[in-house]
């Protein structure tokens, strides 16, 4: 799913004033978010031709038809961030509370999800050196 996509079902499911530029730069913090703290803590994943995936310029295409990382059966990840930034916006506490609340259950679940396909990075484990002694 791109970026113009999932702003147009947060636009439809809730309406509000907020500029476009201002959720896309929304969008990218939270895609920031899922890259650093669940993606790039995983071996990385292959490209087609079976290389890993280089994330060194992943923003590079950065725009309304960036497609996003998160597969489209977690999207409530991208549209709960969006809703909780948009509360904090519009000085909506109640509101919020349980778009936040929300966003952390789905961000768990996504992570859960990744964590379940993809191997963690391997990280050798460092030896004490007795010879010292």
């Amino acid at each position: 799913m791109n970026v113009s996509q999932v702003i147009s079902i947060f636009d439809e499911e809730r309406p509000n004033a907020i500029k476009v530029d201002t959720k896309m730069r929304w969008l990218k913090e939270v895609e920031e978010k899922i890259l650093k703290n669940i993606v790039l803590t995983h071996e990385l994943p292959k490209d087609e031709n079976g290389e890993e995936k280089d994330f060194s310029n992943y923003f590079e295409d950065w725009g309304q038809t960036f497609e996003l990382y998160v597969p489209e059966e977690y999207i409530d990840v991208y549209k709960f961030y969006l809703e909780q930034k948009t509360c904090t916006v519009e000085h909506e506490i109640a509101d919020y509370n349980i778009a936040s609340s929300l966003f952390n259950v789905i961000y768990l679940e996504y992570s859960q999800y990744y964590n379940r396909n993809n191997y963690p990075n391997q990280v050798k484990p460092k030896v004490l050196d007795h010879s010292r002694s």
